[in-house]
């Protein structure tokens, strides 16, 4: 029942290894004494995670979301195979569909589909550059 449904789409890509690493990773720069902290404060764990661990981790969660995103919107053989529906296809597949057909010898056309198929990743990556430069100034620094 997964063929052309959005469940069979996207389901593969809603965990991530890479995902729970870099979280994990992250987690452990957390200073324990600032949860040791919020604990004498009366805080319950649910509330640790909520009020502090959250909101320490925007960066990480911001730059996961962006390469889930890459990741879902560059794919190509996944789609390929779980629809076979033209209105459920992404335009990465779509766009591979129609230059194996009649315009698969203007390659002007294909590099203006390939041009236009990364703007949204540009655009994403310039909203959010702020996140990524934190990111990387975060790697270096030990907690």
């Amino acid at each position: 029942g997964w063929i052309n449904t959005f469940q069979g789409m996207f389901s593969p890509f809603m965990i991530s290894a890479w995902a729970i690493f870099l979280f994990t990773q992250f987690f452990k720069t957390v200073p324990q004494e600032l949860i040791d902290a919020a604990r004498l404060d009366g805080c319950s764990e649910l509330r640790i995670v909520f009020k502090i661990m959250l909101p320490l981790s925007k960066s990480v969660t911001i730059i996961v979301a962006i390469f889930t995103f890459m990741g879902m919107w560059d794919e190509f053989l996944w789609y390929l195979i779980v629809t076979k529906d033209y209105n459920l296809m992404p335009l990465s597949v779509l766009l591979g569909l129609f230059t194996r057909g009649e315009y698969s010898s203007y390659p002007g056309i294909q590099t203006a589909g390939a041009t236009l198929l990364t703007l949204p990743i540009l655009v994403l990556f310039f909203v959010f550059r702020k996140f990524f430069t934190e990111g990387i100034s975060m790697t270096g620094l030990k907690g």
